[in-house]
């Protein structure tokens, strides 16, 4: 079930995003993005939800990309993410 959540948060981020609402768009990301990670699919792998790698990548580039256009950057990016890398 982690998967298909992830899935559906991800689509929720993404009509989100469309719709200019990035501060939510970003937490719909995030939810998909800790969801992949916690069911052993990090951005590190293979595309595709069975592998999950492909996804969480996109996840994390939406969020970035929701950043951006909130105007809000860190330079700590490799700590606030490094869990979800090296999972």
């Amino acid at each position: 079930m982690p998967a298909l959540q992830a899935q559906l948060d991800l689509q929720s981020g993404i009509l989100q995003a469309e719709e200019k609402g990035y501060s939510t768009a970003y937490s719909y990301f995030f939810e998909a993005l800790e969801n992949l990670s916690a069911i052993g699919e990090g951005v590190g792998g293979n595309e595709g939800w069975g592998n999950g790698g492909g996804r969480a990548l996109e996840a994390l580039k939406y969020m970035l990309l929701c950043e951006v256009m909130l105007n809000l950057t860190s330079p700590d990016l490799h700590g606030r993410f490094s869990y979800i890398v090296l999972s």
